[in-house]
């Protein structure tokens, strides 16, 4: 397996040779083929020592096979010195040379140099483990979240003796985010050599029975204790802010041996107040392999990256405070929640109708109209916003074109942002220009509506019955709205480019 290691170490193991591991060099643990490290038997008597000559230490009484043993090495880094210890009291010592190690092999050294005989409770630590310590632990399990355990293979797997063609993975245990498992090359996987059977090393747990919290994000991703960095992928970083909010739901899991209880989910941090648990644990009392799950929000308004602390508060002895960052981009308000955008035809018109919730700084409303491809959209016509937090409002479109007519409005912002509804089509069967003036009679303003695209940006005139002009106006939309009011009230005529009145 790819396992690097670097500086000090201590690497464990229980094991039952036959006595095939009594004469030449059977590997235990061992790491690259040169550079690396090695703990193996030298004709039954325990040797370690790094590459290339793999000899710096050995020593203890030859092992008898089987019987079960404990075996470890200890390497310091800043005193550069090995020590060897077998059943927990150190039988060697000695000063080797440095090493380079990348991948870690049990049971086999270069493809050769095998181990015959039973193997249990491989533990690989990064720190030099006293005697002390390792004789406190050898006869019992471990928890799996001992500080400088990087990797534990305790081979409680399978069906002891059975039919394991399936199980070829060998499973680290420690309670780390990104195991270190490890693949079974060359096993038979059924009968009672060559394949999982019976554990016989170790009894217990090491300090009894304790719960252990693990945190699990989106895709059951593990989140380490103290997780500082947060990624999309596990869910701790929420994204842009959208409405009502951005909602992740967390798994906490109880890997321990005891109950574990969670006495409450804290936020903090100095924007603590853009995440709100919306949903807390159902279960705050785990049993060992049990698991509850509680689902946080990210809503505000404001521009930047929000970053704020989730802690679980919980009885697990050495992570009590089980604690991850979260952040979320927020961006600002929405001026306007559309609520609904439809429209009806009535004789040969288009009516559309919209209602608003929520207008913050809303200028107003450009309504559009294309074709069925929707490639061009025209504007036909602008309502200004009602100045209201909530309005209904209507347009209509007196001169639809032939076909089909799409429809959506660009609303915009005051600061100039803006934002498209949904789109309304209806059909139409008009033949040649359509032109409408409207309302009639009207006070102050009318409105000139056409659906001849040849019309726009060219010159209508208005006129006297009598023939004598008034105005020019150039049409610049399919709803041009003409302030009349500096005219005295009378009958006017509209005169456009194509020659209609």
């Amino acid at each position: 397996m790819m396992m690097t290691i670097s500086g000090s170490y201590t690497k464990e193991v229980w094991i039952n040779p036959t006595a095939a591991s009594l004469v030449n060099f059977p590997n235990l643990i061992s790491g690259d083929f040169t550079t690396g490290t090695a703990l193996y038997l030298n004709n039954g008597v325990i040797s370690a020592g790094h590459g290339p000559t793999f000899s710096e230490t050995s020593g203890g009484a030859p092992l008898v096979a089987g019987n079960w043993y404990h075996v470890a090495v200890t390497f310091d880094d800043a005193t550069n010195s090995m020590n060897l210890y077998l059943d927990g009291v150190m039988v060697s010592s000695g000063t080797p040379l440095d090493y380079v190690e990348t991948t870690l092999d049990l049971g086999i050294f270069a493809g050769t140099n095998l181990f015959a005989g039973r193997m249990d409770e491989v533990r690989i630590w990064n720190v030099a483990r006293t005697a002390g310590e390792i004789s406190a632990n050898m006869n019992c399990k471990l928890r799996g979240d001992e500080p400088g355990l990087i990797a534990y293979y305790d081979f409680n797997q399978g069906i002891a003796g059975g039919n394991n063609a399936t199980e070829t993975v060998l499973l680290d245990r420690t309670d780390n985010c990104s195991p270190q498992n490890g693949t079974l090359n060359g096993f038979f996987l059924t009968g009672n050599t060559s394949n999982w059977v019976a554990p016989g090393a170790t009894t217990g747990i090491c300090g009894g029975a304790v719960p252990n919290i693990r945190v699990l994000g989106t895709g059951a991703l593990c989140i380490l204790d103290g997780d500082a960095t947060p990624t999309a992928a596990d869910g701790t970083d929420f994204g842009f802010y959208t409405a009502p909010g951005i909602d992740r739901t967390f798994t906490i899991t109880n890997n321990g041996s005891s109950t574990l209880n969670i006495s409450g989910i804290n936020i903090s941090g100095t924007d603590a107040s853009w995440f709100t648990v919306i949903s807390g644990p159902v279960l705050t009392s785990l049993a060992p392999g049990q698991s509850t799950t509680f689902t946080v929000r990210f809503s505000g308004i404001g521009l930047g990256v929000r970053t704020a602390t989730i802690t679980v508060v919980n009885d697990d002895a050495d992570e009590t405070n089980y604690d991850f960052a979260v952040q979320g981009e927020g961006t600002i308000s929405v001026p306007v929640t559309l609520l609904n955008f439809s429209g009806t035809t009535d004789d040969k018109v288009v009516n559309l109708n919209w209602r608003t919730a929520n207008e913050i700084n809303n200028r107003g409303f450009e309504v559009q109209r294309s074709n069925a491809r929707q490639t061009e959209w025209t504007k036909i016509g602008f309502v200004a916003a009602s100045g209201q937090s909530a309005s209904t409002y209507r347009i209509t479109d007196f001169t639809p074109l032939d076909g089909t007519n799409t429809y959506r409005l660009k609303q915009t912002d005051l600061d100039g942002r803006v934002s498209y509804s949904n789109v309304l089509a209806f059909n139409f069967d008009v033949k040649g220009t359509v032109v409408r003036t409207y309302p009639n009679p009207f006070a102050e303003s009318f409105v000139i509506a056409f659906n001849d695209e040849s019309l726009i940006n060219t010159r209508a005139e208005i006129s006297t019955v009598s023939g004598a002009r008034v105005a020019t106006v150039i049409l610049t939309n399919f709803n041009q709205s003409i302030n009349f009011s500096r005219f005295a009230p009378g009958v006017y005529l509209v005169k456009l480019a194509n020659g209609e009145v």
